[in-house]
């Protein structure tokens, strides 16, 4: 919210806000940009505006959403403020479990390097943005379109409002288990998002071990199928796929392979799929080539193998848009990610020689056991031989009951996982029963064997902890979407004294 409210006050709207609470990075965001907000909740302050626009966690009972209902003040979702002032005729929307916000912002960079002017909406702060949202008058959008529900009032995902004619599906893995209760309640959010992509739309997903469950709802589209992943799928004959050639502490070198054909789900004329006949980097396609030809090698200094298919996605979407390969290329190199996606928030704290020995203090958005699963991992193989230790703080969906399954080898790659106090949440009594911190360490614990896992619930001692047990190369990494109480600054002050 804290782009559009920025986006917003840029195109000469005056621009107030209130929350719970504040946290950098947004606090800093907002400040910076002079947007006048508060903490709590004062209906006193709203005075007469045009528009109100209301997050979907706000209580309906909320004292300020009452006020504005009772004067009778239009009301929007942030969803639909996007749909209004962004979404263009060409719109391009990320979804999925994980991957949306990096994805969304590397597009929009990719689009911008490649002159196409794009509106975009972004959920984080893209490094390479002054802001997450941006309204252009050219007809191309690119959007994070999450499932999460848009409002209290309205219970549709809000990827739903987006009106994709080009969707890039990352994942289903069942998350936000506060509002989908059920796996198949996640699942439909995904089917009813097929079902809206046009006939002449492009469907850009994910192509892995896991992705049965995508290979069956796109099925039913009508949509153009292209799918992307790691090259040594090869019996799934993915569109797109790379190998990784370099992977170390300064990020990754891949190279990209494009197959001869794209096919097409659901409109095969008698069983055979249309062909792209467009020039790959090795030549013109023919009916031999499977999946080996190279469309060209690009680097990034972004951690993880992830990030790289991440990164691939927009690169198939480029590619399918007849974006120049080089253009590509200088869009990847020069893209340099999201803030508290696997960000290193200190550079030179607790040195011997040079940076190689220092302790690393690491912010990351991972507030589910499979983004947690896949932030460790991509440590892990960037960092070999570091000792890691994760402090982590799920989302309310995470800590349901339900949820404990998805905990199963999730911390593999730590040496030690933390559970701190976890912040407090609203809930009510139609929702089911949620692990306190004690419980969460104890689950963890058991479905990660080899783990030390700790419950500190006093922010003072979890810092001598981290203080106490580090040293020279280890990695501290904070994975979840709260801003841990300034636990992360303190921990870099103390660490920096050594």
């Amino acid at each position: 919210m804290a782009g559009v409210a920025v986006m917003m006050q840029k195109m000469g709207w005056k621009v107030c806000g209130s929350d719970k609470g504040f946290f950098p990075p947004i606090s800093d965001f907002l400040k910076k940009n002079k947007i006048d907000f508060y903490p709590g909740w004062h209906p006193e302050k709203i005075s007469n505006p045009d528009i109100i626009v209301v997050g979907n966690f706000i209580s309906l009972n909320n004292p300020e959403y009452l006020f504005v209902k009772k004067k009778k003040l239009v009301i929007k979702s942030y969803p639909e403020l996007v749909r209004e002032y962004i979404v263009k005729k060409k719109s391009v929307v990320v979804a999925g479990t994980f991957g949306k916000t990096t994805i969304a912002a590397f597009v929009a960079h990719l689009f911008k390097i490649a002159g196409l002017n794009p509106s975009w909406f972004i959920g984080g702060l893209a490094k390479n943005f002054s802001c997450g949202a941006a309204n252009n008058q050219d007809n191309w959008s690119v959007a994070e379109g999450d499932e999460y529900t848009t409002a209290r009032w309205d219970s549709r995902s809000k990827f739903l409002l987006y009106k994709p004619t080009h969707l890039i599906l990352t994942s289903i893995l069942w998350d936000h288990l506060d509002v989908f209760p059920r796996e198949k309640d996640y699942d439909r959010a995904f089917k009813k998002l097929i079902k809206i992509i046009p006939s002449q739309g492009v469907i850009i997903a994910a192509k892995r071990n896991d992705t049965q469950k995508i290979d069956k709802i796109i099925s039913q589209s009508r949509a153009k199928i292209i799918r992307y992943g790691p090259h040594e799928v090869k019996s799934y004959k993915t569109d797109y796929s790379y190998e990784i050639t370099s992977l170390n502490k300064n990020g990754s070198e891949f190279v990209v392979y494009h197959s001869a054909s794209s096919r097409l789900s659901g409109r095969q004329i008698k069983g055979k799929p249309q062909t792209d006949n467009r020039q790959t980097a090795d030549g013109p396609a023919s009916s031999a080539d499977k999946q080996n030809k190279i469309l060209g090698k690009f680097k990034t200094n972004l951690l993880g193998e992830h990030l790289v298919e991440n990164l691939l996605a927009g690169i198939a979407l480029a590619n399918e848009n007849k974006i120049d390969l080089k253009v590509i290329q200088k869009a990847v190199e020069s893209f340099q990610g999201v803030k508290r996606r696997l960000e290193i928030r200190n550079n030179s704290l607790r040195q011997s020689a040079n940076n190689e020995n220092q302790i690393k203090i690491i912010d990351d958005l991972a507030h589910s056991p499979s983004k947690a699963k896949a932030s460790l991992k991509a440590l892990r193989a960037h960092f070999p031989q570091a000792k890691i230790f994760a402090i982590f703080e799920p989302n309310v969906g995470n800590r349901t009951v339900s949820s404990k399954n998805l905990y199963q080898n999730a911390f593999i790659d730590a040496n030690t996982v933390i559970i701190p106090r976890l912040s407090q949440t609203k809930t009510d009594e139609k929702q089911e029963p949620r692990m306190e911190g004690k419980e969460l360490a104890k689950i963890i614990e058991q479905k990660n064997k080899g783990i030390k896992v700790l419950y500190l619930e006093d922010d003072e001692n979890l810092v001598n902890f981290l203080i106490k047990e580090t040293r020279a190369k280890d990695i501290i990494i904070f994975l979840g979407s709260h801003g841990f109480r300034g636990i992360i600054e303190e921990t870099m002050l103390q660490v920096s004294k050594f």
